[in-house]
């Protein structure tokens, strides 16, 4: 038993000792073409994945903003999607143009909830550098919004995702629909029922 143990210690040593730097990875990494290897085929895995047809029946793929970090074990990179680029839209109708920062309440929050009290607060606006899309924009503590999303418009009463992201920023996004409640225009976003404040 205690030979065994000092054979243990004796790896344990031998591998600390021959294990190089985070520099000398990293360095390793930047010229080594197998480390690489991997990581070039996901980015080309992610970036080249056909999600649908044009209107002219061509292929169309997303672009994606991605991000190689180095794995925990040193010894390959993973790639991380952080963002996706998003085809110009033609301008809003107007009945979007007439939504355009305005500003709801939320009218279905349960007196219970911890959101309770009207902390939470929705918007709709646009982004200058994509006009073509409604901002949707919340706040869960009724001071500024802190959480926003894109949404593309699909009809005059309903907006959907834009996005689609793999891993944690392509999750909770919302879609809205509008109706008309009692003559008041009413937004439905995942669950809440709002109307404008």
């Amino acid at each position: 038993m205690n030979r065994r143990r000092h054979c243990f210690f004796a790896c344990c040593l031998l591998f600390a000792c021959a294990s190089p730097s985070l520099a000398e990875m990293l360095r390793a990494a930047d010229t080594s073409p197998p480390k690489n290897a991997a990581a070039d085929r996901v980015e080309k895995l992610y970036n080249a994945f056909a999600v649908g047809t044009d209107a002219a029946g061509n292929a169309v793929s997303n672009r994606y903003l991605t991000k190689r970090v180095v794995d925990p074990s040193g010894y390959v990179f993973r790639v991380t999607p952080l963002a996706q680029q998003l085809p110009a839209l033609p301008a809003l109708t107007p009945a979007w143009q007439a939504r355009v920062n305005t500003s709801w309440n939320v009218i279905n929050e349960s007196a219970q909830s911890v959101f309770a009290g009207g902390l939470l607060r929705v918007s709709l606006g646009t982004l200058g550098a994509l006009p073509g899309y409604v901002v949707f924009a919340y706040s869960t503590d009724g001071g500024a919004h802190t959480s926003y999303q894109l949404l593309k418009p699909l009809a005059d009463d309903r907006c959907g995702m834009t996005v689609q992201i793999p891993v944690m920023p392509g999750r909770d996004l919302f879609e809205i629909s509008l109706s008309n409640v009692n003559d008041v225009e009413t937004m439905a976003a995942s669950g809440w029922q709002c109307q404008r404040a």
